[in-house]
């Protein structure tokens, strides 16, 4: 069957109302270019690319504490499990480019499995350099009580909202994405968002399109918002793992990486 036959649109009808197409191709990366990558090959972090962070999450029950963050057998592990850390009963992962890399535009993936249980919240996304809140660019996050949902979000500033949040958003149903690794990206250009799910379009934003610098960040957190509070079935420790990260500059686009002011 050709492939335009399995193509099917649906019209989302939520903040900035955006058409997206679910079944379409990946991105075209024949004539893209390299700039960042990291495959975990060592015995440790690279520090010339990732700071592991330390800060007390407010919005969680966890403050994330460098310790939790390793890299084993060709893999990143971000860990969460009950150690008090800044305040707070648990400790989780993160890492993040600030100061290191610092991209306008491309295309930016991962392969990642996260961990399933009641309270974990496992994200893989773009925060803003000056760290002024909206925008934000969720590739993904998981929460680990709902294993077969993916949530995207892109977030702008909307001075007609109370909280300033303006917002496009999905969730994507697919397989448990806790029980093997699957590949997330996101294409971001001058004028559209793009969100891949194991190379597969599944969401596309096209107003209030970031045009300044973000960051990578990939963290592992436990309750807020997006978790759930923990329970008696959540099994510690957790690891949120990640086998690589790759952003490539695309053609469509003016990218550049340049380090924090």
């Amino acid at each position: 069957m050709p492939r335009w036959v399995l193509v099917s649109l649906v019209w989302v009808s939520v903040a900035g109302c955006t058409l997206h197409q679910v079944g379409a191709p990946g991105p075209d990366l024949t004539r893209a270019t390299l700039i960042f990558f990291d495959e975990f090959e060592g015995t440790r972090l690279d520090t010339t690319k990732w700071n592991a962070t330390s800060y007390n999450l407010w919005t969680a029950q966890n403050a994330y504490n460098p310790a939790m963050v390793s890299v084993e057998n060709g893999n990143l592990v971000l860990r969460l499990e009950p150690v008090p850390w800044m305040g707070q009963p648990y400790s989780g992962g993160q890492v993040d480019t600030d100061g290191k890399f610092l991209p306008v535009y491309g295309y930016f993936e991962a392969r990642l499995k996260p961990p399933r249980g009641t309270g974990f919240h496992s994200s893989w996304w773009l925060w803003p350099d000056n760290n002024i809140w909206p925008p934000e660019l969720d590739i993904v996050e998981f929460r680990g009580f709902q294993p077969n949902m993916a949530h995207i979000t892109h977030h702008w500033f909307d001075s007609t909202r109370p909280d300033n949040d303006g917002y496009d958003k999905t969730v994507f149903e697919g397989p448990d994405f806790t029980a093997d690794f699957h590949v997330l990206g996101l294409e971001w250009g001058p004028d559209t968002l793009v969100w891949y799910i194991d190379g597969i379009e599944r969401f596309r934003s096209t107003g209030h399109i970031p045009q300044q610098p973000f960051r990578l960040q990939l963290d592992l957190a436990l309750g807020g918002w997006a978790g759930w509070p923990p329970d008696e079935t959540t099994i510690y420790p957790a690891y949120f793992l990640v086998d690589y990260v790759r952003v490539y500059r695309l053609p469509h686009g003016r990218p550049v990486a340049s380090p924090s002011p």
